[in-house]
């Protein structure tokens, strides 16, 4: 599974929130168009494939074909919840 990381410091800057509060930006991502989000979070991308080794998977953010995870030690990371097209090449349609 790999993630992109984010600008940490941008995010929450880019909406409003104090550097490091987690719930608040969840807050105000969720009272926010999807489609604002990504096109804010496309721009703060910093590194791609990263591993998840440090990833606390029960914090996380949705913003429409996205979750939005933060590590352990405060990092941002960005991850796609949309299916490739290669994946769809091998699945079939149920039979019953």
């Amino acid at each position: 599974m790999s993630f992109s990381q984010l600008d940490k410091v941008n995010v929450y800057m880019s909406f409003g929130v104090s550097i490091g509060d987690f719930s608040k930006l969840s807050y105000t991502i969720d009272t926010m168009s999807p489609s604002v989000v990504e096109y804010f979070l496309s721009s703060l991308i910093i590194n791609y494939d990263e591993g998840s080794s440090n990833i606390d998977f029960s914090e996380y953010i949705q913003v429409g074909d996205y979750m939005i995870y933060q590590s352990c030690s405060g990092d941002l990371y960005l991850k796609s919840n949309k299916k490739s097209h290669a994946d769809d090449l091998y699945e079939t349609g149920s039979l019953f």
